[in-house]
Parts: structure tokens; C-alpha cells; sequence
């Protein structure tokens, strides 16, 4: 994620987060009350961790962060737990702009597990990994300042330990919604079986208001619809060492 931006990492619950931010503990802290927040909503009601559909019932006065997540479910038709990285990443990373003067803070870019939400002063390439032999590993998104705040958010079936009943390698989403993002990758990710797949769900899922571009891979194929950033080739020996894993990971 780019060769002079220093990254910290932490772990958290079962998530591992790098974040490059000029207020790392006040991001950090943020991200320990979102879970302990809405592990306590999660005890008051155990169907939102469990869900696989948007639910039928919604809770009364939910915090903001389940709040988010159950409107990205409504819309990706999913459950609502399939937004909470994305979810975590962008209220935190409004937490670390927030943190001093504006003019002073710089960058944020939060990433975890593939979920990514920044804002940036310099362009980011920001790269594709799919494993160390995929034909599209040496690809990368180039982020410009002007695409930013923005979320990046992936699903696949084949990196990380989240569910998916798909067979797509990756699944890329681009909004300002991370929420949104993070829910419609999971979603479409689960809609792709075969290759032939992958353009019906890239353009199906930019119809989907303020969801901006999308990209699909699965074996040799890539397919693309809407504004995304352009793709790049990278020569970053060091990607695969920098692709976040929990310490139990045995995956690439």
C-alpha cells in the first residue's frame, strides 16, 4: 500500500487491522469500543450476528455503527454482519480526520482483511492479491486524492475465513459507503459460480445507488462496470508480506 507510508498492525477480536494514521491510538481505541458497542447490542439481540438475510424485525435504537450495517444489509440483500469491516474501518478512519486541526492530520487509510477505507494527499497504489500465483497478481488500483474518502471493499471464496457460498477469487466494491461496499462485495461474491458470471454481477451491483465501480476475478477473467480506479502494474516484492492474516492463518 504504497512503499513510504508507515503501516501499524493490531488485533482485535478475530480481526487484524493495519492503519496508517498520525493518530493511531485514538483509531485503535475506536475500534475496541465498535466491537465491545455492538458485541453488547449483539447480546440484546443475537439474530443480527447470525442472519444471513436483511432482518425481519429491526431492533429499537440501535448504535451507529449497527444502524449503518443494517441499512447496507437492506440493500445488498444480505445479513448484517457482512458489513462490519467495512463498517469499523469508516467510522474509525473518521475518527483518526477528526483527531486535530484538519489541515494538520494528513492521511487515514484503515485496512482489514481486504476492507479498506481511506483518505488520502498522495496517489496509492493499492494492490490485488489473490494469491502468489494468479495471473493478476502483479495488478494494482491507483487511487488519486481526488478519489478520496473512499472505500475499497473485497469478498473472496478462496483468501481470508469469512463464509461465502460463491466461487469467485475476488470481488471488488467502490463507494463512499463502506458499509455499502462491504455488503454488496459479500453479496455479489456469493452470485458468482462460473466465469461467465462475472459481468452480469459487476454491472448489476453499480445499479445499486451510490455503489461507484466494481470488479470481478475469478481463474484467467476479469470483468469491470462503472468508475473504478485504473489498473496498474506493481512491482512490490514485499505484497504478499504485507497482506493482513490473523496469527491462526495458514492461508498463502
Amino acid at each position: 500500500m504504497g512503499n513510504q507510508r508507515d503501516f501499524r498492525s493490531f488485533q482485535f477480536r478475530d480481526a487484524v487491522y493495519r492503519v496508517h494514521s498520525t493518530h493511531f491510538s485514538a483509531v485503535s481505541r475506536k475500534i475496541r469500543r465498535l466491537w465491545n458497542e455492538l458485541e453488547q447490542f449483539i447480546r440484546l439481540n443475537p439474530q443480527f450476528a447470525h442472519a444471513l438475510q436483511p432482518l425481519s424485525i429491526i431492533p429499537e435504537n440501535p448504535p451507529e455503527s449497527a444502524r449503518r450495517m443494517i441499512e447496507a444489509s437492506q440493500a445488498a440483500n444480505v445479513g448484517p454482519m457482512a458489513a462490519v469491516a467495512g463498517t469499523f474501518a469508516q467510522i474509525a478512519a473518521q475518527t483518526g480526520q477528526e483527531s486535530g486541526d484538519r489541515e494538520t492530520n494528513g492521511e487515514t487509510i484503515i485496512e482489514n482483511g481486504g476492507d479498506v477505507f481511506l483518505y488520502i494527499q498522495q496517489p496509492l497504489n493499492l494492490g490485488l492479491w489473490l494469491g502468489p500465483t494468479s495471473p493478476f497478481r502483479h495488478l494494482a488500483f491507483r487511487i488519486e486524492p481526488a478519489d478520496s474518502p473512499l472505500a475499497v471493499c473485497s469478498s473472496s471464496s478462496i483468501l481470508g475465513h469469512s463464509m461465502s457460498f460463491g466461487q469467485c477469487d475476488l470481488f471488488t466494491v467502490f463507494s463512499r459507503d463502506a458499509s455499502l461496499a462491504d455488503a454488496a462485495a459479500t453479496a455479489f461474491c456469493n452470485r458468482v459460480h462460473t466465469h461467465h458470471d462475472l459481468q452480469s454481477a459487476v454491472e448489476t451491483v453499480v445499479g445499486i445507488s451510490k455503489i461507484e465501480g466494481a470488479v470481478a476475478i475469478k481463474g484467467e477473467k476479469l470483468a469491470m462496470a462503472g468508475t473504478t480506479p485504473q489498473l496498474i502494474r506493481h512491482a512490490d516484492r514485499d505484497l504478499q508480506r504485507k497482506v493482513t492474516r490473523h496469527d491462526r492463518s495458514e492461508k498463502f
